[in-house]
């Protein structure tokens, strides 16, 4: 009898003991499975980063990350990165999120007012008598910001869009951007007011998600804008975006490769082209449909601004 209780005092110690180490190893498989998700994801946006380079370097034989910028070509380069900013930061709010973001995005960059490089409309010469402005109608919305055809069998849908509606908005605002009397309460009810019919959602909805990320745009106006002039390339452009949006750093860094790609073509003679090689490369590598969505939404802003905006000598 007594050896039998001490069998089942055993069994029950060793039964105990596997459930401490069962739980111990399932804690640690939970935790090592959340370290994998999150390497994966930030891979996925090394891979197409990597692959990126890749198609500058064959498109853009003579490039150079680091080339100086010109004054006025910081901002309009910067201006473009906010906007491409703009859709990441709108991405929870959907298509109409990522939208009405984008755009606010770019309007707090816009009105900035950096005397050494700011950016004029045509019909405001400030300071250096030299104009920065919106290219025409017709060539900002044209067919070219969305692809026509489908990539890989893929068809691009509203959601696609963003780059059309976003230079649409934006052009609509001209003679408010002109003004330079904008600030950011107005232009979030202006965003909403001439986005909300478009997308089928109500004004009010609009209102509350832009505000409910005005402290991000807030460091459009106050931390990134006013020092954009120190930035002497690119790379260190995009540097100050991630010390601010460290929680968007896979996809800025994916954004400084673009903007390394387009700036290499005159925003007036940029045909979409570099966009398109661009978005049939990111069908071509396996990644999960937030990240997909994310960098496709960021580039085609990002051109679709760059399209919009003109420089002087234009």
């Amino acid at each position: 009898m007594e050896k039998i209780k001490y069998l089942i005092f055993f069994a029950i110690g060793i039964f105990l003991c596997c459930s401490c180490g069962n739980s111990d190893v399932t804690e640690k498989t939970e935790l090592t499975t959340q370290y994998t998700v999150y390497d994966s994801e930030e891979q996925e946006y090394m891979d197409f980063q990597a692959k990126l380079e890749a198609l500058n370097e064959q498109t853009f034989i003579e490039q150079d990350a680091t080339r100086g910028l010109s004054r006025f070509f910081k901002k309009f380069l910067a201006v473009v990165a906010c906007d491409a900013l703009g859709s990441a930061i709108g991405s929870v709010g959907g298509p109409v999120g990522i939208a009405t973001a984008a755009i606010t995005a770019s309007l707090a960059a816009v009105i900035t007012p950096v005397e050494q490089i700011g950016i004029f409309t045509r019909t405001n010469e400030y300071l250096t008598g030299r104009t920065i402005g919106m290219n025409n109608a017709g060539y900002s919305l044209a067919n070219n910001l969305v692809p026509a055809n489908p990539i890989n069998g893929k068809y691009y849908t509203i959601e696609d869009s963003i780059g059309y509606y976003h230079n649409k908005v934006l052009l609509s605002l001209d003679s408010d951007i002109s003004s330079r009397t904008l600030d950011l309460d107005t232009i979030i009810v202006k965003v909403a007011d001439e986005t909300y019919q478009s997308y089928k959602t109500s004004k009010t909805d609009i209102i509350s998600n832009l505000k409910a990320n005005q402290t991000s745009f807030d460091k459009i106006t106050t931390n990134i804008m006013p020092n954009i002039h120190e930035a002497e390339d690119i790379a260190t452009m995009i540097e100050r975006f991630q010390q601010q949006y460290p929680e968007h750093a896979p996809l800025i860094r994916v954004l400084e490769t673009f903007l390394n790609g387009l700036s290499n073509i005159k925003p007036t003679n940029n045909d979409g082209e570099y966009l398109n090689k661009a978005l049939a490369l990111l069908d071509t590598i396996p990644m999960r449909s937030v990240v997909r969505q994310n960098i496709q939404n960021a580039i085609i802003v990002a051109n679709a601004s760059y399209q919009l905006w003109k420089l002087p000598e234009d």
